[in-house]
């Protein structure tokens, strides 16, 4: 069996939480094992609906978070340059 892509989202607004749940629900092979928000509803969104074993409030955070494959970056279109290039 091989081994899932483990995902990490940042941004867990409207758009972030559709990413999220699709690649929750929707994609095989894809797990969701880190997510990242300023925002407490959010982030309790992403531990109590999809089962998110590591949320964080800091982008930063989530980059040190060990066995994350990809980062999906769903933040305000001003940060994703930062954000590229920190993930990288």
């Amino acid at each position: 069996m091989e081994r899932a892509l483990r995902i990490a989202v940042a941004g867990l607004g409207r758009l972030g939480r559709r990413h999220a749940g699709i690649f929750r629900w929707r994609v095989r092979g894809a797990e969701v094992v880190a997510a990242a928000s300023p925002v407490a509803e959010e982030r309790a969104w992403a531990r109590d609906t999809l089962g998110v074993a590591h949320v964080v409030d800091d982008y930063a955070a989530l980059l040190r978070l060990p066995d994350v494959d990809a980062v999906v970056i769903v933040t305000p279109t001003s940060l994703h340059a930062d954000q590229v290039i920190a993930a990288l």
